[in-house]
């Protein structure tokens, strides 16, 4: 059996209710969720983001640092289509970090918004 390295992380940050201690587990994305989330106890939490903060990750082994270079170079950051597809997805309900990697991933086949969307709700 072969090991295999993994393709990304996630971080998670953890909110504590005020009322019974429950720890609430929520990725940045869902932090700003404006509505907030209702604790287990019934109370309603309005969550503050951690805004303008940079994750920086640096692994020890070498082939997973030479993976993460390559991955960020196939991603097309600046091509406007990238961004377009990111906010259909989203709009539709995909996590930020999700409708990434499906927009990265169906620009690494087609060019064109269009192509790039039935592919990716084709499925």
């Amino acid at each position: 059996m072969n090991k295999i390295l993994p393709i990304g992380y996630e971080v998670q940050l953890i909110y504590e209710c005020d009322s019974c201690g429950c720890e609430h587990y929520t990725t940045v994305e869902e932090s700003i969720f404006p509505a907030g989330i209702k604790c287990y106890c019934g109370k309603d939490m309005r969550l503050e983001p951690i805004e303008k903060t940079r994750l920086v990750l640096s692994p020890k082994n070498k082939k997973v640092q030479r993976n993460k270079t390559q991955k960020e170079k196939s991603i097309p950051k600046d091509n406007g289509v990238f961004d377009e597809i990111v906010a259909v997805l989203a709009n539709l309900g995909y996590k930020k970090t999700e409708a990434k990697k499906e927009a990265s991933a169906a620009l690494n086949i087609h060019t064109s918004l269009e192509e790039c969307l039935r592919h990716i709700l084709g499925k």
